[in-house]
């Protein structure tokens, strides 16, 4: 196998990660919560991940989301193997996952999508290859469909392109595997670095982001810093190249980013208030931030909701607990900065959530403080404490859990030999919730019935003491309760009968 395909890393496999904003539900709340409608996640609705990596975030949200149906495609044959492997092993009927390029991936026998979701690709491959995700998407996205597209953006990677040249002009210089040359190309720019450099000098940013990748796996490395295509973009720019194939840029997919712009200084707000193109505000907005990542949410023929409409969505939308009350901060922390939360509402919200999923019209049914609350208010303090992952979007009730089981079992039973799958599929969100290794190995020898300090200590490859392991089931039951209460359904051993079908 080549190192590049296109320019695109193929002989290293990526790493196993999975992103929450990926994930229907929180993609459909994030556009609901800009006054967009979202597309209806009714039985049926179909989800597309172009350039999938290994799969496992696309997995789970197939066996998080049973009644979707799941496709997508890469172009790198030990992903494409991994991720159909997966899907066999827990039985994901929903699942369809393909080898082809992109050229070849918009003929092949697939439905008109929903969702289409892009993570990094977009900044990893050379404009031919952006031409035919384009051609991809004007071809397959329903109307009213929307697409996720997380990229690199500039200017917030601008002090940062030095620094990736420098390690793979060393690369390019060497022969042989990749697995040996990042790491070398990464001590080089550390010796360039300590000989005084006037470039990391200059941009001690740059010197601080080679001193973390000293630290990170090859397999991201490869992928996110040593594509020869590599190219980070200005929003205006991916903006216009949408806009081509009819599709307008909706809101982020972080809800975080949404809620987060109160933390900004005020001439920064009004800097923003005062420029009506949304194109041009997300381009100011960048250069206010300085945000080296953008996860963006386009929409074809986009339905803009009026406030009432907005306001009537958000008070039906049911809402799972995911933090216990005293675990709650007294502001909430996002990338743009810190907003103070009302916490004596939130714990209370919190508390009230306790039994199970609820609506805001159901938090208001009762009597006390929340019943009084302005809608408004009462629906934006859900938003912020989703926004800060002490809440997420709810299914309903009644999900089915069996496939969600099927997977779980999978990744618990995986996270004896190593940490690649790091989360868990929860049905009742129709997303993920993350738990280390050591929290897995713990929820692993409960369901086994084992002793589970013995046991995750007799898993890891590198030993822990017992002392410290100890400790973990205590705080796994008080810090994670809520989130293990969102996957009670999810957890269950599953039987013989749940045989797994084909992917």
């Amino acid at each position: 196998m080549q190192p590049w395909t296109d320019g695109y890393v193929t002989e290293v496999p990526y790493t196993a990660g999975h992103h929450a904003a990926m994930m229907p539900r929180n993609l459909a709340l994030a556009l609901l919560s800009a006054g967009i409608r979202p597309p209806d996640l009714e039985p049926g609705f179909t989800y597309c991940e172009l350039g999938f990596g290994r799969g496992f975030s696309l997995a789970l949200t197939a066996a998080a989301n049973p009644t979707g149906r799941f496709y997508g495609n890469d172009f790198n044959p030990d992903h494409v193997g991994e991720a159909a492997a997966l899907a066999l092993r827990a039985g994901l009927d929903n699942l369809t996952v393909s080898g082809c390029d992109f050229a070849g991936y918009r003929d092949e026998d697939l439905p008109a999508f929903d969702i289409i979701a892009l993570h990094g690709i977009w900044s990893w491959v050379d404009a031919g290859q952006r031409a035919l995700l384009l051609d991809f998407i004007r071809h397959r996205l329903k109307p009213g469909g929307l697409v996720y597209l997380g990229y690199n953006v500039l200017p917030g990677w601008s002090q940062h392109l030095g620094l990736r040249r420098l390690m793979l002009d060393r690369l390019l210089a060497e022969d042989g595997p990749l697995s040996r040359r990042i790491p070398a190309a990464v001590a080089f720019a550390q010796s360039v670095a300590r000989a005084g450099g006037g470039y990391f000098a200059a941009n001690p940013q740059a010197a601080q982001r080679l001193e973390l990748l000293a630290g990170r796996p090859v397999a991201y490395l490869a992928h996110e810093y040593f594509n020869q295509t590599w190219e980070p973009h200005y929003s205006a720019d991916v903006a216009a190249d949408l806009a081509g194939i009819g599709l307008t840029l909706a809101a982020s997919a972080l809800l975080a980013d949404q809620i987060g712009l109160e933390a900004l200084p005020s001439d920064a707000r009004a800097l923003l208030a005062a420029e009506s193109d949304p194109v041009r505000r997300e381009s100011l907005l960048d250069f206010l931030t300085n945000q080296p990542f953008r996860r963006d949410i386009y929409v074809r023929a986009p339905h803009p909701l009026s406030a009432e409409e907005r306001q009537a969505r958000l008070w039906h939308q049911p809402f799972l607990r995911l933090t216990a009350p005293e675990f709650l901060p007294s502001t909430l922390a996002f990338p743009r900065g810190e907003i103070p939360l009302e916490r004596d509402l939130a714990t209370l919200v919190l508390e009230t959530l306790e039994s199970g999923p609820a609506t805001a019209a159901e938090l208001a049914q009762g009597s006390g403080v929340l019943a009084d609350l302005p809608a408004d208010r009462l629906t934006d303090l859900l938003l912020a404490l989703t926004a800060g992952d002490h809440l997420a979007p709810a299914t309903g009730i009644g999900t089915d859990a069996r496939a969600a089981r099927r997977f779980n079992a999978e990744v618990l039973a995986r996270s004896q030999r190593d940490d690649d799958y790091g989360a868990l599929a929860c049905a009742a969100t129709g997303g993920a919730i993350e738990f280390d290794r050591i929290e897995r190995l713990l929820l692993l020898a409960e369901r086994s019935g084992a002793d589970p300090v013995r046991f995750a200590a007799d898993a890891l490859a590198h030993g822990a003491s017992l002392d410290d392991l100890a400790a973990r089931p205590r705080g796994l039951k008080r810090r994670r309760q809520p989130r293990l209460f969102a996957l009670a359904d999810s957890l269950q051993p599953w039987s013989a009968a749940e045989s797994p079908g084909q992917c």
